[in-house]
């Protein structure tokens, strides 16, 4: 499929996205459930405003979900506020059982702004029926009145207007215009109630700090194709400000609303402990704080009523047991999958893309999609020029579902190191839904030209000849053939092209054995069943090769695409007949596994696990670089699996990467221990 040059509407730049500090980024616990619904309960903090009363013998339960504002403001005049005398005391009574639990208490410039939350005595969860009928007493309605005083006994209120608990109820904010009163304040919180046919109130009393002027924040949300989001935010103190925050986050939700803009729903993003990590890498001031996150997120509409949604971030100062609320940008539904591309450029021309394509929330319909073409788009100024990527697109595969989203990965050559210095690549990738016709288009994000510097050997094709041979790799004789040789291999393709005539060559299709996942193609240069040889390295050394001969120098894999390039087949060395003999394998992997031996960690603690029977159908090798692993954070090239001892591994061998060597007294080779199997584990480099 060619590419021609595009419409100004299709060649203009995708928008960049404001450049931000570095970030730390925490990844999902691999235990994540999904799901939604309330956060879970807030950690216990550092309370500096409770009072301790007499406890009853009985559970106290609270309730500690802050959220809504209730304003109590006196009508003040605006010129000069005069403090509000009281307008009836409240009289002593005998005290009772209610306790007053104050969250936060604190002085913001002219008002006070405070939280709390009343505990009542109820029966706990094993109690008698004979308790559970004493408890029919229960002190509700419990009327709260609210003073603020200060050093001269002048007293602000919102008079004669207690706040009235019914029962059962979350804890609000309350704010109280604290002005015209100078210097120490006090809040004075008074609960009346009749208990057991008595009047009785519970009173706290507070001393007010003063809160530092209020921060500046940021926050910014945006959505990824593979079902998850990208989310920003920063937390700047005022200049001058000296205060000391220790900030923890306390909430990390979504928040959907209406219509008419009214919260409609809450829920979690994806499990309470997923929270976003805080760093002080802010370039807005020293002090700022910075928090990210990217990772899944369960957007789920929680009812018909919501069309849009924020995220809602709290963070919660341990030193005065303040909230700071920052909520990022709303992001509308919309019935339009989410799509998305992201393109990284190494040297020698190499690229990575990865498109997905996620349903909208509560899109039903059933995708059948197909890549129907791939492309890339060389930039000079506004000016684009379009260019086939593979001869056939349809080779790579779009995996995923519509509850994750769909996902298509290219990995290999392009046009990059052949565009000029000033100019830049993306690429763009064509879906189609097989259901409806329906096409897509994903574009990528562009990236500068680089310098063809290959890091690896290369030998030019002159006037030999190239030898291709399709490996399918497994011991399924059901597979469809064009050539059967031995008990061990199955050959999809075999061909000779002059080396003069050769430009690319596209593999046939794999056949996929039961109980095995494809991995992929790979080229094993020097193949021990190599059709060059006479005779395989396992006859050689009569069954039982040494480790060096197994994974020598002169023996190497490296990943392949649907289409063979000429710099694939560059990479691999003529024979002294003239013949350069490609032979091309496929990967799989077992998908159930019985006795797990090979532990992968992508480089962030997370484990996969294999099993030592999975190269069996990949004719006794493990090719590492077809081994799928997921990035710990974003821009991350990877850069090979390594032991623990700091080598990089690029094979292993069935059954004999999985014992030790035994070696005789004068160091020679004498075989292995098979009668155990040691786990092997390798971790991911990034760079």
């Amino acid at each position: 499929m060619e590419f021609s040059k595009l419409p100004p509407e299709l060649a203009a730049p995708p928008p960049e996205r404001a450049a931000c500090p570095e970030l730390e980024y925490t990844a999902p616990p691999p235990e994540y459930g999904q799901g939604s619904g309330p956060a879970g309960e807030t950690p216990p903090r550092k309370r500096r405003f409770r009072q301790f009363l007499a406890l009853p013998a009985v559970l106290l339960v609270g309730f500690l979900c802050l959220h809504g504002v209730k304003n109590t403001v006196p009508d003040v005049g605006p010129e000069e506020p005069v403090p509000v005398e009281t307008a009836e005391p409240i009289p002593e009574r005998p005290e009772g059982s209610v306790l007053i639990d104050v969250l936060y208490a604190v002085r913001d410039t002219e008002a006070v702004r405070y939280s709390y939350t009343v505990f009542t005595p109820i029966p706990s969860l094993d109690a008698t029926q004979e308790q559970i009928d004493a408890y029919k007493g229960t002190p509700y309605p419990i009327s709260v009145y609210a003073r603020v005083s200060d050093e001269a006994g002048h007293l602000v209120a919102p008079a004669d207007d207690p706040d009235v608990w019914e029962g059962s109820r979350s804890a609000f904010e309350y704010s109280i215009d604290a002005a015209g009163l100078e210097g120490e304040l006090t809040l004075t919180l008074t609960a009346v109630y009749t208990e057991k046919g008595e009047e009785r109130q519970s009173q706290v009393e507070i001393p007010l700090e003063e809160l530092p002027p209020r921060p500046e924040t940021f926050a910014e949300l945006s959505l990824l194709g593979s079902g998850g989001i990208d989310y920003y935010a920063e937390f700047n103190p005022q200049p001058g400000d000296e205060h000391d925050y220790q900030l923890s986050v306390t909430k990390f939700d979504f928040v959907w609303f209406d219509a008419e803009d009214n919260v409609c729903g809450e829920a979690v993003i994806w499990d309470f402990d997923t929270l976003p990590t805080l760093n002080g890498n802010s370039a807005v001031s020293e002090k700022a704080i910075a928090a990210a996150y990217q990772g899944p997120a369960w957007i789920e509409r929680p009812n018909d009523e919501a069309v849009s949604f924020c995220v809602r971030m709290v963070l919660w100062d341990e030193s005065f047991g303040y909230p700071y609320t920052i909520d990022s940008n709303l992001i509308e539904l919309s019935a339009d999958p989410i799509l998305n591309g992201r393109l990284v450029g190494f040297p020698g021309g190499d690229v990575y893309a990865e498109f997905s394509f996620r349903p909208a929330p509560g899109d039903t319909h059933d995708y059948s999609l197909r890549v129907n073409g791939i492309g890339q788009i060389a930039f000079e100024g506004e000016e684009g020029n379009g260019f086939s990527l593979m001869d056939d697109p349809s080779s790579l595969p779009v995996t995923g579902d519509n509850e994750n989203g769909y996902q298509v990965i290219y990995s290999g050559h392009s046009m990059l190191a052949r565009i000029p210095s000033d100019a830049q690549l993306c690429l763009v990738l064509q879906l189609e839904d097989t259901s409806t016709g329906e096409i897509y288009r994903i574009t990528t994000n562009r990236v500068d030209a680089v310098e063809r510097i290959l890091p690896y050997e290369t030998w030019p094709l002159e006037d030999g000849k190239i030898a291709i041979t399709v490996y399918n790799d497994t011991d399924n004789y059901t597979v469809p053939s064009k050539v059967e040789t031995d008990s061990y291999l199955t050959i999809l393709a075999v061909d000779t092209i002059p080396e003069a005539e050769f430009e690319s060559y596209v593999l046939p299709s794999a056949w996929t054995p039961d109980g095995y996942d494809f991995a992929g193609w790979v080229i094993h240069v020097n193949n021990p069943f190599d059709l060059s040889s006479e005779e395989d390295i396992f006859s050689t050394f009569n069954g039982d090769p040494p480790p060096e001969a197994l994974t020598e120098g002169s023996t190497y894999a490296f990943r392949v695409y649907g289409t063979l390039t000429r710099d694939d087949v560059e990479r691999i060395p003529p024979s002294e007949d003239g013949v350069r003999y490609v032979n091309v394998h496929a990967v799989w992997i077992k998908e159930d596994i019985d006795e797990p031996l090979l532990y992968l960690d992508n480089g962030a603690g997370e484990l996969t696990a294999y099993s030592m029977e999975t190269p069996l159908a990949s004719e006794g090798y493990i090719y590492l670089c077809n081994y799928p692993v997921s990035a710990p954070g974003p821009d991350l090239e990877f850069d090979g699996w390594y032991d623990s001892e700091g080598n990089q591994v690029e094979l292993l061998v069935s059954y004999f990467s999985f014992v030790n060597a035994i070696y005789n007294a004068d160091g020679s080779f004498a075989g292995y221990d098979w009668g155990n199997y040691e786990p092997v584990y390798l971790t991911a480099h990034w760079k």
